[in-house]
């Protein structure tokens, strides 16, 4: 057997790499009736020799901490398909997400017992992306969860 070898979709995911901040609107919903402005800031590296993406994140609203997660992203050649885990304060972490490119766009999408959940990645630029997060309960009609705007940070 021949050891796995990147492939292009395996490098794909180097867009990601860096420290990212962003503001964020949170939109109403059952959990979070009100909704409201956040910021939201992500560490993001490859590991496993660059196969996957590993996401560090943590959202505040003014100075407190709301949501904090932890996700891994990486590429499956043989489903042609990237997956998503993600665990967080809020208890996700059961369903992977799977999902391809579009253009700009990295979209997953999941099915759960909370629903389904659509999550776009789109890069906007080189140093900036948008991220969209929907929820829906029969996979058709989505409704807007959150959206953000990040920028790679520059380390002095």
């Amino acid at each position: 057997m021949d050891m796995p070898k990147l492939t292009a979709q395996h490098k794909k995911l180097a867009k990601f790499v860096g420290n990212w901040k962003g503001d964020e609107s949170i939109h109403p919903m059952p959990w979070d009736p009100k909704g409201g402005p956040a910021t939201g800031v992500s560490k993001c590296k490859l590991v496993g020799g660059d196969f996957h993406l590993l996401m560090e994140y943590q959202q505040k609203r003014g100075k407190t901490v709301t949501h904090i997660g932890h996700g891994v992203i990486g590429y499956h050649p043989e489903k042609k398909q990237y997956s998503m885990n993600w665990f967080d304060n809020m208890g996700s972490g059961a369903e992977p997400a799977y999902g391809t490119w579009n253009g700009a766009k990295l979209v997953f999408q999941a099915a759960g017992p909370m629903g389904h959940s659509r999550y776009t990645f789109s890069i906007t630029k080189p140093d900036s992306y948008r991220f969209m997060m929907e929820m829906s309960e029969d996979g058709t009609n989505w409704a807007l969860v959150m959206a953000g705007h990040y920028k790679k940070q520059v380390k002095a």
